[in-house]
């Protein structure tokens, strides 16, 4: 029997070796004809690293929008009490509420008028002719440093007749207060009698006067 001689390996020549090293350098991948009906062939990435796809772009987020700001709630204030208002007097005024505690009379006289621009009293006198007068007038100064009050002035006559007049005057806060009172109704001959009355009824002052 012959020996079958032994074959040595094949050496690859020196140039091949570089180009195949040049080609795995360049990316470039060698398919096999059998493969090749199955898939193409890609070129390899030049850096060797995968490509990774680039990621779906981020919606871009939605713009802010500023909420409404709630408005302060609004306070409406509470209406104030009205003032209580004073019940009117006999000359339709509001009647003062004060007590008339810290009301003095200064001064009390009888006259026919009054001058309204200085506010003094006219044709003052202590007896006065029956028929020479249309009415009479009491004249009352006051001080009252408290608060406003009211006074009563009546004429009080000789016989036993109601008394005449009663007027109400208010009296405000003053050191000197002038005011007055008047009647028609004196027409009795005789001794008559002007009286001022506090609000809780107290006098405060008469004057006398003959009708004659």
């Amino acid at each position: 029997m012959r020996a079958c001689p032994t074959r040595s390996p094949r050496k690859v020549p020196p140039r091949l070796s570089l180009c195949v090293v040049a080609l795995l350098a360049l990316g470039v991948a060698a398919c096999s004809d059998a493969e090749r009906d199955k898939a193409e062939c890609a070129p390899l990435p030049a850096t060797g690293a995968p490509q990774v796809a680039d990621p779906k772009p981020a919606a871009p987020a939605p713009l802010a929008v500023d909420a409404p700001k709630a408005s302060a709630p609004t306070v409406t204030p509470a209406p104030a009490p009205a003032p209580e208002t004073p019940e009117p007097s006999s000359n339709g005024r509001p009647r003062p509420s004060g007590d008339g505690k810290a009301l003095v009379v200064k001064k009390i006289v009888i006259g026919k008028g009054v001058e309204k621009s200085s506010r003094s009293p006219v044709g003052v006198a202590q007896s006065f002719k029956k028929g020479d007068f249309e009415k009479l007038y009491a004249f009352v100064e006051l001080a009252n440093p408290g608060e406003a009050a009211e006074v009563v002035v009546s004429f009080d006559p000789p016989s036993d007749q109601p008394d005449k007049g009663n007027v109400r005057l208010a009296v405000g806060t003053s050191p000197r207060w002038r005011t007055w009172a008047t009647s028609r109704g004196i027409d009795e001959v005789g001794t008559w009698t002007a009286v001022v009355t506090a609000p809780d009824g107290r006098e405060l002052a008469r004057e006398a006067f003959e009708v004659l």
